[in-house]
């Protein structure tokens, strides 16, 4: 499990152009606050609403590092990309159900957090779905975790090269809940389907 970064003390944000972060096959010990799962046996479909998955299957942490070639790139998962600007990329496949990036961040002390990132499309082959993004709030407060929907994102049509960039506040009931004790951590995680 890795460590919350603590937003109190400050801002978290994350670029992957520091490609030594990720050099070992399924290890994320070198990436602070953030792992990424396959998303095993989440679902049996496809084409399905990410942002409705609340399970977490079976819990295999996942990266495959030092690619090369996101047009040649089949195994599913989570896989870092050493590109010309580099990047994390979540494809899904028959095992990878529903890849994602989980953030675990602690929000005590913070109101109104708001989670951004940069979606782009790097796949230009002629395997180049649609995609769909979710990202959820998993609120762990004493008893029992909760998952609440936050921003979801569909792509109707692949444009390689394409970035949208998203941002997105916490949800109403998020900020209206009663605030948790000291050492509050939320999960915040991106998943793909």
């Amino acid at each position: 499990m890795p460590d919350y970064f603590k937003l109190s003390i400050g801002n978290f944000a994350q670029d992957w152009s520091n490609t030594a972060l990720l050099n070992t096959t399924d290890n994320w010990s070198q990436v602070a606050s953030i792992v990424g799962y396959r998303g095993d046996d989440i679902i049996s479909g496809t084409a399905i609403n990410p942002g409705t998955l609340t399970g977490d299957g079976t819990v295999t942490i996942d990266i495959n590092v030092n690619q090369t070639n996101p047009n040649t790139n089949t195994s599913g998962g989570v896989s870092e990309f050493e590109i010309a600007n580099p990047v994390v990329a979540l494809q899904g496949s028959g095992t990878a159900d529903a890849p994602s990036l989980v953030f675990h961040l602690d929000t005590t002390g913070r109101e109104s957090v708001v989670f951004s990132f940069n979606a782009r499309d790097i796949d230009g082959s002629a395997d180049n779905a649609a995609q769909q993004i979710a990202v959820q709030y998993h609120i762990c407060e004493s008893g029992a975790d909760q998952f609440t929907r936050g921003l979801y994102l569909r792509r109707d049509e692949p444009r390689h090269g394409h970035a949208i960039d998203r941002g997105e506040r916490d949800p109403a009931e998020q900020r209206q809940r009663p605030k948790p004790g000291p050492g509050a951590r939320d999960h915040v995680q991106c998943r793909r389907q």
